[in-house]
């Protein structure tokens, strides 16, 4: 559920802001443009390991031990999903943009 939330997100409304704002955030000083791309690749990254992850355990799920092993690599995700969070709070919060 929680993937399909964000995948929603991210192509209702962070692509297209991301699209409508390009040059803005190309201009943006160097705090703020950091913060913007890291918001953008941490958050890229989490999508993508998250179907990556999906589509592993859907492929080759035997038994609920499997999800229990793939637990050190889900963490990591969860992590940088977390930033990605944050960063894009910074983002509304700071108004960037």
């Amino acid at each position: 559920v929680a993937l399909a939330l964000q995948t929603v997100f991210v192509l209702v409304i962070m692509v297209p802001s991301f699209a409508n704002n390009f040059d803005t955030i190309l201009a943006l000083p160097p705090f703020y443009a950091v913060n913007t791309w890291l918001h953008f690749i941490l958050g890229s990254v989490a999508v993508v390991s998250g179907f990556a992850y999906l589509a592993l355990w859907l492929a080759f799920y035997s038994s609920g031990m499997r999800c229990a092993r793939a637990k050190k690599f889900m963490m990591p995700t969860l992590m940088i999903w977390i930033v990605a969070i944050v960063t894009g709070a910074l983002i509304h919060l700071l108004q960037m943009f």
